[in-house]
């Protein structure tokens, strides 16, 4: 039996452009909230039969409009939580030098143990992350799933799916708001299958 689950990035927050971790449940700005219904409206036609969302704001905010617009209710997955990133809360999130390069090169590396200041590291989110999908696929399911959490969350999880690791990181590039990525589950194991990813008002 083969599993369809749809894994999305919640919309924009309020202040998008700085690191937002597991220690900031922000909400999300006036484009996130129409990004949601966008994507909304994309699911919808995709059909999901149940959806699943972590417990942060930001993506129970983008799980409510999936919700109304599938006609389903969400189901709370606490792992599925944003990483703890320590120093880094309210910092620009786009940094050229400093301690998230540094983290990202270490992992790169093979240093996946690597978790500076209070943080969370590679093995740590990995864990975490696919304790969940694993667990998804082995309940039945009428149809598909869709999953709403975030951005370093689902990098992980995706390059543990395709086998690349962290030393893949740059194969997918940023994974920006509501881009939905479809991956299958069958009893040979996991598979990506919709790359570049979805998006709102497109195709794969």
């Amino acid at each position: 039996m083969t599993t369809r689950l749809y894994l999305l990035r919640h919309a924009e927050t309020a202040t998008p452009h700085v690191f937002h971790g597991a220690e900031s449940d922000i909400h999300l700005s006036d484009r996130g909230h129409e990004q949601a219904r966008a994507v909304a409206t994309l699911l919808r036609d995709l059909g999901p039969a149940k959806l699943i969302s972590s417990p942060m704001l930001r993506a129970r905010q983008t799980a409510a409009s999936i919700a109304e617009a599938c006609g389903l209710s969400p189901r709370i997955e606490p792992d599925l939580h944003e990483r703890k990133v320590g120093a880094l809360q309210g910092t620009p999130n786009r940094p050229e030098t400093g301690l998230w390069p540094d983290t990202l090169a270490r992992w790169i590396a093979g240093e996946t143990h690597h978790a500076p200041d209070s943080s969370e590291s590679w093995d740590q989110v990995q864990g975490r992350a696919m304790r969940v999908l694993n667990r998804l696929v082995q309940e039945a399911h009428p149809g598909p799933i869709a999953l709403v959490a975030h951005g370093l969350l689902l990098k992980v999880s995706l390059l543990t799916i395709t086998g690349e690791g962290p030393a893949g990181w740059q194969s997918f590039g940023p994974i920006r708001n509501t881009e939905i990525f479809t991956v299958d589950h069958s009893p040979a194991g996991w598979r990506l299958i919709a790359k570049p990813p979805l998006r709102p008002g497109g195709g794969p």
